[in-house]
């Protein structure tokens, strides 16, 4: 089963040369099936090309980072999660990360 999740969030800050930035994003839509977090962290280096991501439901996973120029960040990981059955179910995830000139 996969679930794809299309978390928006605005970042403010510009990234620090040569090091990441990390953000904290608070979920406002929840999805009914209890798969989406309440909130999720991200780590982005786009001068390495890499990022990472974490939730209440995960430790902190490497994710794909794609540099969508004016429209920021796309982040996207797979964690494998265990059901209430004790079934591993593979998610994917995907977050799109927006830059705010403020």
């Amino acid at each position: 089963m996969r679930l794809i999740l299309f978390l928006a969030a605005v970042l403010t800050a510009q990234a620090a040369a040569a090091s990441p930035t990390a953000y904290k994003c608070t979920i406002t839509k929840k999805d009914s099936h209890g798969w989406i977090a309440p909130e999720y962290a991200f780590q982005i280096d786009p001068e390495a090309g890499t990022a990472q991501a974490a939730s209440n439901y995960h430790d902190w996973t490497n994710a794909q980072l794609r540099d969508r120029g004016a429209k920021g960040y796309r982040m996207i990981w797979n964690v494998t999660l265990k059901s209430t059955e004790g079934q591993a179910i593979r998610m994917r995830y995907q977050a799109n990360l927006q830059q705010t000139v403020g």
